[in-house]
């Protein structure tokens, strides 16, 4: 019976953790400038990316990007494939 108990306890605490991890507020500054440059291109200028960082900056904490869709974000090379990783960033290119 205290095994039954335990291996419960443990099962539930490793899905507990499980979810916690991939629910993690993701770190919105390096979503943001992953952002900016599908929008401007890597090699825009400094004063020319600021504003644009904010406005994603601002956008994923406002949506909670969670660590699990921001390593998703990290894979993708543009907006469409970022959409699909997160879809509340990007209406305007939700299917229709």
């Amino acid at each position: 019976m205290k095994f039954a108990v335990a291996f419960v306890l443990a099962t539930a605490g490793a899905i507990a953790l499980s979810w916690y991890v991939g629910n993690r507020p993701a770190d919105c500054e390096v979503v943001a400038e992953q952002l900016t440059s599908f929008e401007l291109g890597n090699y825009a200028e400094p004063e020319d990316r600021a504003p644009v960082i904010d406005k994603h900056r601002s956008a994923c904490e406002h949506h909670d990007v969670t660590v699990d869709e921001a390593e998703c974000l990290d894979k993708t090379r543009d907006a469409r494939a970022a959409a699909r990783c997160v879809p509340r960033l990007f209406p305007e290119l939700a299917p229709r």
